[in-house]
């Protein structure tokens, strides 16, 4: 299991090069376990189900704690509406980078 990094100034883009569902569950309850950073996580091309969303919840809450961003990107607009109570969801990296810098502003006042 791995992600494909692009590492930035203020951020980290993940991007699964795998879609087994179970395998990206474990690999988002990796993240958990990691050091938190600012996050945007490109699922775009994965289908998110209770099981995953479960799993993002947690990580994007230790983000939380630590005061750092976890944002995800998801495709589909009607699991946005749903999701969104849960974890930060966006339709685009372009939203993802926005939000994340908006929440940066936020923690520094």
């Amino acid at each position: 299991m791995s992600w494909i990094k692009q590492i930035k100034e203020k951020y980290t883009l993940l991007t699964p090069d795998f879609f087994e569902l179970d395998k990206l569950c474990r690999a988002v309850q990796d993240l958990t376990s990691l050091e938190a950073e600012n996050r945007i996580l490109d699922l775009r091309k994965v289908e998110i189900t209770a099981n995953l969303s479960i799993n993002l919840k947690a990580l994007y809450e230790s983000h939380a704690e630590a005061q750092k961003s976890c944002i995800v990107i998801i495709n589909d607009k009607e699991d946005m509406g749903s999701l969104e109570d849960f974890f930060v969801v966006v339709p685009s990296i372009t939203e993802a980078i926005d939000y994340l810098y908006m929440e940066e502003l936020e923690r520094n006042f």
